[in-house]
């Protein structure tokens, strides 16, 4: 008879617990798939490639935001840089007195203007300023003249009080000694208080003549000085008639014959100066709205290249369509 199971049983481990062997596959997983997700752009990106390059043949640089370079082609022509029309002042004679290609110096004179009209008028205003001058020197005689006159009178007021009051002085002494009646006395007071008030009147005369002097002598010295500038204008202008070079260059065309009757304003003759040279490009009107004054020209003349600048530019007609731009080059092409 079996009184109990016990030699028979054995321990059975759970189904839940986690063996070793379930632990080191499970950390086997969780290694596979970290390597995978590292690996996984790189093996991305090699699987799209196309081609593989070494790296060591490859230059890298850095992008940076920078403005875009838009180069034109064209042509000009080289002019020089100061090339003035000098032009007559005044309507007259013309009188030449150099021609076309000559070689001038600063200074010299080119041509002559014979204006009658501006001559006569430059004469009539001499002979203006020199009356108004006179009439202010007048003035100032007359001011002088007034004045001592009424310094005069004032002199002679203030000798009449001095010698009121002095009377005054016996007829105080003469009534309180008996010897002069009240009507005298009182007679002498008012002398005095007349000579007082004519001291007075004069005094104030003499300080309203100072004044009224000087307004008039400054009148007359404006009118005289505003006749003196305009006088200077003219004469200015009459110098301006002959004319002469601004600068050392040559002669490059004459506008009119000698003993020629011209108008103001109007062109004389042209002359240059070849020490610095100019170009004139014609640039398409679709570059023109790239065109600024200062953009940089890169000049080529046969082997050699100069640099230079934008200094204006100006439109032409509108049929033409395109933009005249005029530059300076640091060095100008070789002669």
């Amino acid at each position: 008879m079996i009184e109990n199971a016990s030699s028979m049983d054995r321990p059975v481990s759970g189904p839940g617990r986690l063996t070793r062997a379930r632990l080191v596959a499970l950390a086997a997983v969780a290694l596979l798939l970290l390597l995978g997700a590292i690996a996984f752009p790189t093996i991305r990106r090699w699987s799209r490639a196309d081609r593989a390059v070494d790296a060591t043949t490859l230059s890298i640089g850095t992008v940076t935001r920078g403005d875009l370079r838009r180069d034109v082609s064209v042509q000009g022509r080289v002019v020089a840089a100061l090339h003035p029309t000098l032009v007559a002042p005044a309507a007259g004679s013309v009188s030449l007195r150099t021609n076309a290609g000559a070689v001038v110096k600063k200074g010299d004179v080119l041509a002559i203007i014979d204006s009658p009209e501006l001559r006569s008028a430059l004469q009539q205003a001499g002979a203006q300023l020199l009356s108004l001058q006179a009439d202010a020197e007048r003035q100032k005689i007359v001011s002088r003249q007034a004045d001592a006159r009424l310094r005069q009178q004032a002199d002679l007021a203030r000798t009449r009080l001095g010698a009121a009051k002095r009377a005054l002085i016996r007829a105080e002494t003469l009534h309180k000694e008996g010897l002069l009646n009240r009507g005298d006395f009182e007679k002498a007071q008012d002398d005095v208080h007349v000579a007082e008030l004519e001291l007075e009147q004069a005094t104030r005369e003499v300080g309203l003549s100072q004044e009224t002097g000087g307004f008039d002598v400054r009148t007359r010295t404006l009118q005289a000085n505003r006749q003196q500038t305009a006088t200077a204008e003219l004469q200015k202008r009459f110098e301006d008639l002959t004319i002469r070079a601004p600068f050392d260059g040559m002669i490059a065309s004459l506008n009119v014959n000698d003993r020629d009757s011209v108008t103001a304003n109007q062109a004389i003759l042209n002359i240059v100066n070849l020490s610095s040279l100019e170009l004139e490009l014609t640039i398409p009107e679709e570059y023109a709205s790239d065109t600024r004054i200062g953009t940089p020209v890169t000049i080529a003349y046969g082997p050699r290249r100069s640099r230079g600048t934008s200094r204006r530019s100006r439109p032409r007609s509108w049929r033409t369509r395109s933009r005249r731009a005029r530059c300076r080059t640091a060095a100008g092409p070789p002669a």
